[in-house]
């Protein structure tokens, strides 16, 4: 990894480097292109025996400077920005060659849709891949119901994530069925997306402000007693790019609320309390995820290693290499169970 990463920053500078001294003769050509053809033309002349006076010197130091302006300044702008214009479009280029992606849920027909709720999840012995024919998860079969709490639990690299991309139809689905019914999703990633704005607007997300809505959201997420340490400016602090002036934990938090914030039928959290220490992690739970919290009506499904949130669940789903290994309520025997045996 080191050394893929000192390559890449070696091609970087070389790559600085060139278009550095492509900007060197550009202005040295700019500075320089007067007085050249100043003394070529004049020398040209004093050779010739042309009689030079300044009737005709000042009109042509004049001629100079505009073709210096016209041309020297302006040509090598154009350059560099044919050599941008020429790198677009090549990214456009390799970007509409890509193939289409398929369809990946198998679409129900409209009565039978009729006859499901938004906000349930079924899959049928599918299995997903992400750009091959070698499938990450294989041969699922799930009903998720509407409006209930659902965890999903399994070791490192089980395929905890790719399931929650899965249902998002950001895997490629090689067998099986998938539907969801047309529900709309709100996504909290184990990654948070923290972007160079206003603390609000990173909530926000460009879409309209509902002012209770956000309150509450802000409580529940505990964001409220960070708000009150920025000082004056609030939730119109500005945030660094990728949440440079925050902690862990309020970066996964800013990440909860945002998903929070959006109005839909199924919200995928994917390790969201992982970064935030346990008792304002159990906070939180009980007022966003839980069984009586802001979500209660939404089918939450809940990925994570924290199995304390999980008795609560009405459903919980054990995965072990991309597949799953046992499913059902989640009870005190079950994780001793799966647990070593302590002596």
């Amino acid at each position: 990894m080191e050394d893929c990463i000192t390559k890449m920053r070696e091609n970087e500078l070389a790559s600085i480097r060139r278009t550095s001294r492509f900007r060197a003769l550009n202005m040295t050509q700019f500075f320089i292109s007067t007085p050249l053809l100043a003394l070529l033309t004049f020398g040209t002349a004093w050779l010739l025996d042309y009689p030079l006076s300044t009737a005709t010197v000042f009109p042509a130091l004049l001629s100079f400077a505009l073709i210096r302006n016209n041309i020297m300044y302006y040509l090598p702008l154009i350059s560099e920005e044919l050599s941008e214009a020429r790198l677009a479009s090549k990214r456009i280029d390799a970007f509409m060659r890509l193939s289409v992606k398929q369809e990946n849920q198998f679409r129900l027909s409209t009565s039978a849709i009729h006859q499901q709720q938004k906000g349930s999840i079924t899959m049928s012995n599918a299995s997903f891949s992400w750009h091959n024919e070698m499938p990450c998860l294989s041969l699922l079969d799930l009903t998720i119901e509407q409006g209930t709490l659902v965890g999903i639990v399994g070791p490192v690299g089980s395929g905890k994530s790719a399931l929650l991309a899965a249902i998002l139809s950001e895997m490629n689905l090689i067998n099986g069925q998938l539907n969801t019914n047309e529900s709309s999703f709100s996504y909290a990633a184990q990654s948070p997306w923290i972007f160079a704005d206003t603390f609000r607007n990173n909530i926000l997300l460009n879409r309209p402000f509902d002012e209770q809505r956000y309150k509450h959201i802000i409580h529940a997420c505990c964001l409220d007693v960070d708000l009150g340490l920025f000082g004056s400016s609030g939730e119109l602090t500005m945030i660094g790019e990728k949440g440079a002036n925050l902690s862990g934990g309020q970066k996964a938090r800013v990440a909860l609320a945002r998903a929070l914030y959006g109005d839909a039928d199924i919200y995928l959290l994917d390790d969201p309390l992982s970064a935030v220490d346990r008792r304002v992690a159990k906070q939180i739970y009980e007022q966003c995820i839980g069984p009586y919290g802001l979500l209660k009506n939404k089918t939450r499904i809940l990925a994570t290693h924290q199995t304390q949130f999980l008795y609560e669940s009405d459903q919980t789903i054990f995965l072990s290499h991309g597949c799953i290994d046992k499913q059902g309520c989640l009870k005190e025997n079950i994780i001793r169970e799966d647990a070593p045996n302590k002596k």
